[in-house]
């Protein structure tokens, strides 16, 4: 339907489940929600959610767990959560009818070190192809979310791929390639794209300044994307400001081919053992933007 060859990663609604908790009621049978679109109510289960991605023929899907916001004195909810989602993590790996499908389970927790470490071991003991780390970046500290990342990861096979759910930041990232994370998903590059903000290895280029009216230099220098080697600073600019849908289009493709490149660098970086200096390097430009 869309022309994409290339591997697919479906979610199971987890997250939506979260975003839209005023439409929905949580209980051992699963997830039951009133549509955003036409109001009627319908059931998300782990039997479901897996049936769903299988017909959607993602090449990854994930397990529907109970994914909550970062509240670090509410314990007994965060245990609670943990112990439903690994049991519908079982009920997921029972309902599949497609082995072909790599199935991931999903680490939750909260801010808990303890739950986070438990919850990995509980579901290291499962025929999972890969794992992933859930509930994060939902308003703990950066400092203390790789601390709980690093608690799961102690506890998932190596072997297997790791996956740190909705996080992507530059800086987030290598930070936690360094921990042993492989798979990232996040809106970051393309919605900071939207809003004409923009990666270059200088740090953060905002477009819609000023500044860039009669900047004729490419958005960064170094970059092979499309909308470098064809337009200006000036250019791009003069979209965002006539509100042409072009311009997003643009600065979606150079974020892209940035995060595309930055983690091409990092696989080269630690086969050649430099890895830290880049980490060093990204964590140093990541918060700066150019104004």
């Amino acid at each position: 339907f869309t022309g994409w060859r290339g591997p697919w990663l479906t979610d199971s609604g987890g997250y939506q489940v979260t975003s839209l908790s005023d439409r929905a009621k949580i209980d051992e049978e699963g997830v039951t929600f009133s549509s955003p679109l036409d109001g009627r109510r319908r059931l998300l289960s782990p039997e479901s959610a897996v049936r769903i991605q299988e017909t959607l023929g993602s090449d990854i899907a994930m397990v529907l767990d109970e994914c909550l916001p970062i509240e670090p004195g509410a314990r007994a909810r965060a245990e609670g959560a943990l112990e439903r989602s690994l049991r519908w993590a079982e009920r997921a790996l029972r309902a599949r009818a497609k082995p072909e499908q790599a199935l991931f389970g999903i680490v939750q927790g909260g801010s808990f070190n303890d739950l986070r470490r438990r919850g990995a071991r509980a579901l290291a003991a499962l025929p999972f192809e890969g794992f992933a780390h859930g509930g994060l970046g939902l308003g703990e500290r950066p400092a203390a979310r790789l601390e709980l990342v690093a608690e799961a990861q102690a506890e998932l096979p190596t072997a297997a791929p790791r996956y740190l759910m909705g996080l992507g930041k530059p800086e987030d990232m290598l930070e936690a390639i360094a921990l042993g994370v492989d798979l990232f998903d996040c809106v970051v590059p393309t919605r900071h794209a939207r809003h004409g903000l923009l990666y270059t290895a200088r740090g953060t280029l905002a477009i819609r300044n000023a500044r860039y009216r009669e900047d004729f230099g490419p958005i960064d220098a170094s970059c092979d994307c499309r909308a470098c080697g064809h337009h200006s600073r000036a250019y791009l600019r003069h979209l965002f400001q006539a509100g042409e849908a072009l311009g997003p289009r643009l600065a979606t493709l150079h974020n892209l081919r940035f995060y595309l490149r930055l983690l091409a660098r990092a696989r080269a970086a630690i086969s050649d053992g430099s890895f830290a200096i880049l980490r060093a390097e990204v964590v140093a430009t990541g918060g700066q933007r150019i104004t």
